[in-house]
């Protein structure tokens, strides 16, 4: 996974799903991860390798929080989860500028969060790596820190949740002086009184606080005892308790100029005097202040701390500003490193020097001896950063590490001591806090029973806010579990990250609902009181940075009495299961609560479909509080249903044990009612779905006078007096169900006459009446006529239907039917029962026989008029095939309509007989048809291919080459067979036959042969059908060009005695089947290819022509002259030389070119020119054997590939 840096403008905050190569999570970082120490003090967390230079180049483009107006950079980050998160980024330096100059690689970035409204978040990159510090308000904070100290390229991710503070037993060991007590008791008591009257507030000025910061020199060495190293994990602490700081208190610290002068290193440089105890942090207390005074001067800052290895913590109360004690605060860890030491240390420690005091509860591990009675508001050993989160006794402790928050009485107290404080400065943060309202009124609780607050807050410039619902109880220390004590008001519920729900459930809803508890959360079990007060923050991103807004509540006091509770849902309190619309009884245990203190008369009872995390179903309001009510039950579907009652002005509330089941039923249909209409009074049957219960049936919005719901498919309801035309409505439990048409209120239609009487199927019939306005059928004795008019209420045009017989017209509207009282005549039409003969061609007589013939008008053939036909009677027709016809059916129109024949007549095509052949040329494609074809005249001879069935005949003309003829053109399925003859009609000779050619078409029905042509000669092709089939084709001829006669263009050489190797060209040479010389074939022959054949002069061979024949034809021809060697003998020798010369019969000659040659041809021959010997080679020299040879005289013959050929005499001895 790969995450990135965008640079954009602050935008909308949306879902990022950005990813980039700055951080990636690989193999690599998980190796390094797995040897690291922070790795092995983690639950859970993700390895990341970082990309440092490209995230420092993508940094170094964030503008400052100076620069007004300028867009910040938008960084992605992973989350330990695995997904990614955007912030919008500004540079924001906690080193005073003079210091930044002198280390300019120590950078700090603040930001807030895109994807997460309520996130803020703290980065630095430093020599020491990168850091980051994401808070939220989700209580989903996580950090992002090296595997190891000096491993800058590998970082973990990881919630801080996931942190396991177990090994760490150090604590702080404040301990507040008299005076430090007494100024704190001061401002608390002006703090309380202020809020009486006014809710305290933060957020429109950030006070910034000089930081004078020293280290031990063994804190140096953790930190490669470097000034920069040393500096730059200081910036990180730094940055990340100011991240704190800001969105708290509005307070800021930044390292003052010379702050480097206080990094004492170890064993080199300037020593602290008097010299820091690293493991006494009470004695550095002092110490620290002497150093820092020393070394800064009293005036040059406002507060001042040292670092160390360590000792824990330990601090003077209040002493921010304070001459010769504002140094006095002290932080140390065996590994000072990380949140475990920024927040719940240094960030703790801190705290005391602002005025705060211990807020846990708990008396056993570290909290005995540093537990502050006036403060105690945490039970066990809390979890906010005054409290000690994960270092108190077992049964103390609630989490491993503190949350980055301060209790409401933790920042009442600080804010009172920094309000008060004279140091410092302070800018306008264009921020205000948000405006909160929360309930007032003092109620009584019943024991055991939950409850929940809800406060509701605006704020002015619309940043997100969060909320957090805290006790403020003091009573007996102890572990939380211990046992209650009436009237003792010790604190029960712990503090929570802050969230952007104003309501909290007491205990938190996951135990509620899960029936657990937990021991950081007791329901009050005795009578007493509980205090509460909700405190809500802003996060606004301003001039001066990320700044928080704080307001809170005036306390909001609760009673608890035992004489009531618990107060419980009884029933549904299993896993039952409920249907929509169905009645459900609902009981709880009342527990005395109707009656005083608690006095609670009404109930709310809310339902629940998401297991139990939200009620958004009213059931039922302002209920009796008398333990049982009966409700319908929603028309949902839930598997995860749960049910809350609640009080009715108080805070307690109950929730059901487990999750039920709620089926939902669909809401009534109406599919379908008869009659369509009518007069009131009518008794309408309704058909349609979940029609049980209905409560209520109207039509057109006019309850039926009467109804009863006989099924859960069927109703009866009455017409009432006064409806109108309009849908029938349902109503029932699970909704209400309506018709699709409109019942019809009105008479029925009524027939007065129509014309003519009589007609036959087809003819048109007018109705006269009333009532036919929305006519939707019109029957002649009960069959339906699919196609009429209604022309107006009073008039009906309608078609005669198909099948109709004599007797009433009826008509039928919405609001009856009505039936004529004569009946109409159908006159009935023509049948033919059968015809002779089946088949025949144009002018063929035909006799019909059948019913209905009389006034006979027309008889058509397949669509084609017969001009002649006699009518013979009623039952009988004489009728001639007309020119053109097809087969197809006969049809008959007579006085009663039409009457087709059930067979077709059959008219066989044009070139059934072979006589009739149609011509076929090459390159055409035609269609044609077996259908009605005759068997007469097929051919006898069948090529083996049996004939089955009647065919077509074609006629081609061959052109000396191959022609195919094939259906595979055909689109049709019809199966054909294909035979090709030669001869004529009558003697038919095979040449070749197919029936099925699968390369054309892969359903195996189609057809294709070639044969050979002889050009001019007639082919019959006959197109038939598998066994009996018919249908219809497509036939194409294809044929092949045939090819040129040879051409010779040249003979080299042209002349030469018996033996001379002649080398042709030309052209269409291919497939030369002879080459002659005057009549005598050459010999040698070799047809190198289409354009060069080469040959031997023949013995015997005379002065002549050469010709050459090819299947195409016979070539022109060439003359070459035959006879001795008459070449003169190149009287220069410069072209090549021989040696020896003469040589004898069995030894070699020598050749050597004048020059060199890429390709040589060296020929031997006799003085009648026959060849004896020939060499092919390539560059200078070659050798000739004479072996063989008969003493005499030769002629040696050099051809070069630049030059003319040059002869030399040889003499064989």
């Amino acid at each position: 996974m790969l995450f990135l840096v965008l640079g954009m403008a602050l935008g909308a905050r949306a879902q990022s799903k950005a990813t980039a190569p700055f951080f990636r999570a690989d193999g690599e970082a998980r190796g390094a991860a797995a040897k690291s120490r922070l790795g092995a003090a983690l639950f859970r967390s993700q390895a990341l390798t970082l990309d440092v230079a490209g995230l420092r180049g993508a940094l170094a483009a964030a503008p400052s929080e100076a620069q007004a107006g300028a867009a910040p950079l938008v960084l992605v980050l992973p989350l330990p989860n695995g997904s990614t998160g955007r912030f919008a980024i500004r540079q924001s330096s906690v080193l005073a500028p003079a210091l930044a100059a002198r280390f300019p690689e120590i950078k700090t970035y603040a930001g807030v969060g895109l994807d997460d409204a309520a996130a803020s978040v703290r980065l630095d990159l430093t020599p020491r790596g990168f850091h980051a510090q994401v808070l939220t308000g989700a209580g989903n904070s996580f950090y992002i820190d090296p595997v190891a100290p000096n491993d800058t390229r590998h970082y973990l991710g990881f919630y801080k949740r996931d942190m396991n503070r177990a090994a760490t037993a150090l604590a702080c060991g404040f301990q507040p002086t008299a005076a430090n007590k007494s100024a704190t008791a001061a401002r608390r008591k002006s703090a309380q009184a202020a809020v009486a009257a006014r809710p305290a507030a933060s957020g429109p000025l950030l006070r910034t606080y000089r930081l004078a910061l020293a280290c031990t020199p063994e804190y140096a060495l953790t930190k490669g005892n470097t000034v920069a190293g040393v500096l730059a994990a200081e910036a990180t602490t730094v940055n990340r308790v100011v991240g704190v700081y800001e969105r708290e208190l509005t307070v800021r610290m930044v390292l003052v100029p010379n702050n480097d002068k206080l990094v004492f290193l170890s064993g080199t440089g300037p020593q602290p005097s008097p010299p820091y105890t690293d493991n006494n942090g009470e004695a550095m207390l002092g110490q620290n202040q002497t150093n820092i005074d020393r070394i800064i001067g009293n005036a040059n800052y406002d507060i001042g701390h040292v670092v160390s290895t360590n000792g824990g913590g330990v601090a003077l109360l209040g002493v921010v500003c304070v001459p010769r004690q504002k140094a006095q605060g002290v932080t140390g860890l065996p590994n000072p490193v990380g949140d475990a030491f920024d927040i719940d240390f240094v960030a703790h420690e801190m705290g005391h020097q602002f005025g705060g005091n211990h807020t846990f509860n708990g008396d056993g591990g570290n909290c005995a001896g540093n537990r502050n009675p006036s403060t105690a508001w945490e039970p066990g050993s809390g979890s906010t950063i005054m409290a000690y989160a994960g270092i108190c006794a077992p049964a103390d402790n609630l989490q491993p590490n503190s949350d980055a928050v301060f209790h409401t009485g933790s920042y009442e107290e600080i804010r009172a001591f920094v309000d008060g404080t004279t140091c410092g400065t302070s800018a306008a943060t264009g921020n205000t806090p948000p405006d909160l309202t929360v309930p007032r009124s003092v109620r009584t609780l019943p024991i055991s029973t939950p409850f929940k607050l809800t406060a509701t807050a605006t704020d002015a410039q619309n940043d997100p806010i969060t909320y957090s619902w805290e006790e403020l109880d003091l009573g007996r220390p102890g572990p939380p579990t211990a046992a209650q004590v009436p009237n003792d008001n010790r604190p029960l519920f712990r503090s929570f990250t802050p969230t952007p729900s104003g309501t909290r459930y007491f205990p938190r809803l996951s135990d509620q609902l899960g029936n657990t508890s937990s021991r950081d959360e007791q329901l009050p079990t005795v009578t007493r009181q509980l205090n509460f007060r909700c405190t809500v923050r802003d996060e606004h991103n301003g001039p001066v940075g990320v700044v928080g807004g704080i307001d809170f509540s005036p306390t909001l006091r609760l009673n608890v009495s035992s004489t009531a509770g618990p107060f419980e849902v009884t029933a549904p309190n299993t896993a039952v299961s409920w249907t929509g619309g169905s009645a459900q009884t609902i009981t709880w245990n009342v527990a005395n609560t109707t009656a005083p203190p608690v006095s609670c008369a009404l109930v709310n009872l809310r339902l629940s479909l998401d297991g139990g995390l939200t009620y958004p179903v009213v059931l039922a309001l302002n209920e009796p509080n008398d333990g049982s009510v009966v409700v319908a039950a929603p028309n949902v579907t839930s598997s995860q249903a749960r049910l809350m009652v609640e009080s009715v002005d108080n805070y307690f509330f109950d929730i059901s044990n487990v999750s039920f089941s709620i089926a939902s039923v669909a809401a009534p249909t109406i599919s379908s009612f008869s009659p369509a209409g009518g007069l009131s009074g009518t008794v309408v049957t309704l058909t349609g779905t979940n029609l049980a219960g209905a409560t209520a049936v109207s039509f057109n919005g006019t309850p039926a006078a009467s109804f009863t719901a006989n099924s859960a498919t069927q109703i009866t309801a009455t017409v009432a007096a006064g409806t109108s035309t309009g849908a029938i409505t349902v109503v029932g439990p699970t909704g209400t169900g309506t018709s699709a048409t409109p019942f019809v209120v009105g008479a029925p239609p009524a027939i007065s006459s129509f014309t003519p009487g009589t007609g036959a199927v087809g003819s048109q019939v007018v109705l006269t009446g009333t009532g036919f306005a929305n006519a939707t059928t019109v029957q002649f004795n009960g069959i339906f006529a699919p196609v009429f008019t209604v022309n107006s209420a009073t008039q009906i045009t309608v078609t005669v239907p198909p099948g109709a017989v004599s007797g009433p017209i009826a008509v039928t509207t919405a609001t009856g039917t009505g039936v004529s009282a004569g009946s109409f005549v159908v006159i009935p039409a023509p049948v033919i029962t059968s015809f002779t003969p089946n088949a025949g061609s144009a002018g063929t007589v035909v006799v019909l026989t059948g019913s209905n013939f009389g006034g006979t008008t027309q008889i058509t053939f397949n669509g084609v008029v017969a001009p002649t036909f006699t009518l013979n009677s009623s039952t009988q027709i004489t009728v001639t095939v007309p020119a053109g016809a097809t087969s197809g059916p006969i049809v008959v129109t007579a006085a009663g309509g039409t009457g087709a024949s059930e067979t077709n007549f059959l008219v066989p095509p044009a070139n059934d007989l072979c006589l009739n052949a149609l011509p076929l040329a090459c390159g055409q494609t035609v269609t044609g048809s077996t259908t009605s074809a005759t068997a007469t005249g097929d051919p006898v001879d069948d090529c083996f291919e049996t004939v089955d069935a009647g065919g077509v005949f074609y006629t081609i003309v061959g052109n000396g080459s191959p022609i195919t003829v094939s259906t595979c053109s055909s689109t049709t399925n019809f199966d054909t067979k294909l035979f090709v003859y030669s001869g004529a009609c009558g003697t038919f000779t095979c040449i070749g036959a197919n029936d099925d050619d699968l390369t054309c078409n892969p359903n195996g029905v189609a057809s294709a042969v070639t044969f050979n042509t002889t050009a001019g000669t007639n082919y019959l092709v006959f197109v038939s059908g598998f066994d009996t089939e018919t249908g219809d084709f497509t036939l194409s001829a294809t044929c092949s060009a045939t090819s040129p006669a040879p051409v010779i263009t040249t003979l080299s050489p042209a002349s030469g005695p018996v033996g001379t190797a002649v080398t042709l060209t030309g052209t269409d040479l291919n497939g030369a089947s002879s080459v002659t010389l005057n009549g005598t074939p050459v010999t040698g022959l070799s047809v190198l290819n289409a354009t060069t054949i080469t040959f031997t002069v023949p013995t015997g061979a005379t002065t002549g022509n050469v010709v050459v024949t090819t299947a195409s034809g016979t070539s022109n021809g060439q003359l070459f002259t035959v006879g001795t060697i008459t070449a003169a003998i190149n009287s220069s020798k410069s072209e090549f030389s021989i040696w020896p010369n003469p040589v004898a019969g069995k030894g070699l000659l020598h050749i050597k070119l004048a020059a060199r040659a890429a390709q040589a041809t060296v020929t031997l021959r006799n003085v009648v020119g026959q060849l004896v010997s020939t060499r092919i080679f390539s560059g200078s020299e070659t050798e000739l054997s004479m072996a063989g040879l008969s003493a005499g005289t030769y002629l040696l013959t050099v051809q070069t590939d630049r030059r003319t050929p040059t002869v030399q005499r040889v003499v064989v001895e």
